[in-house]
């Protein structure tokens, strides 16, 4: 009879420890809602309670690869041609456009020539898409953009741009 406590009690404490560590492993894996500014830069970083288990996973090579799509839409405020070096990362940009949804909420994009050559730029024309360039974008214009990041392994961040969409609406 006394053996048969034990079993249970033993059964029940393994129970509890493994919901325990499911939860703080699911706390991990699904993060909670993490409020960003409108101002953000062009490369995003994963949210801090996923981190550790992306690190842990770079590190023991079990990741294989992992990508980042973000989605974004506003009208085009500023467009600039001439180029010159992106504030966060001190690298060199030949196009940046920047769009907003409410004054003073801005996001821009610095698009070097090889990121232009990954984007798809198109226009809504009678309900079709039909593609256009990146030339054809003006102020005030009514976008959708969406970018994929791969993630580079060697820094845990997704800095390696893959492509873009932009979608002109009006």
């Amino acid at each position: 009879m006394l053996n048969r406590i034990l079993v249970i009690s033993f059964i029940a404490l393994f129970a509890i420890t493994v919901i325990e560590v499911g939860v703080l492993l699911y706390g991990q894996i699904v993060p909670k809602a993490v409020q960003t500014s409108s101002h953000s830069i062009l490369v995003p970083s994963p949210t801090p309670q996923f981190i550790p288990l992306l690190q842990r996973s770079i590190q023991n090579g079990s990741m294989v690869g992992s990508t980042l799509t973000n989605n974004f839409e506003g009208k085009i405020t500023q467009i600039d041609t001439k180029g010159g070096i992106a504030p966060f990362n001190n690298l060199a940009y030949d196009t940046k456009i920047v769009i907003s949804r409410e004054i003073n909420k801005s996001t821009p994009f610095y698009l070097s020539k090889e990121a232009i050559l990954k984007i798809t730029v198109e226009k809504i024309v009678d309900g079709n898409q039909v593609p256009i360039t990146i030339d054809d974008l003006s102020i005030s214009d009514t976008v959708k953009v969406k970018t994929v990041w791969q993630l580079n392994p060697q820094t845990g961040k997704y800095d390696q741009f893959i492509q873009g969409d932009v979608l002109k609406t009006n």
